[in-house]
């Protein structure tokens, strides 16, 4: 489900600032998939190469994975 940027737990966000590299966050969302919580982030490539990442993270605040977007979700579209 979508969620709001100021419901993330700050260890969370911690990471996240840290993994996106001054790129925007487009959404965020918090995921229950296979008995496993975590926070998916899409952020923004303003780029040419427009790489947009989705980045998910355990609410303790470890990088669970960095991903191409559209890798990540084919139904993703820019």
């Amino acid at each position: 489900e979508n969620i709001d940027i100021r419901d993330v737990p700050g260890d969370v966000m911690r990471t996240v600032e840290r993994e996106r590299r001054g790129r925007r966050i487009e959404s965020v969302q918090y995921v229950h998939r296979d008995g496993k919580f975590f926070y998916r982030f899409r952020i923004d490539d303003p780029h040419p190469r427009d790489r947009d990442m989705s980045i998910r993270i355990a609410p303790d605040g470890r990088v669970l994975s960095v991903e191409d977007a559209e890798r990540y979700d084919h139904s993703y579209r820019r």
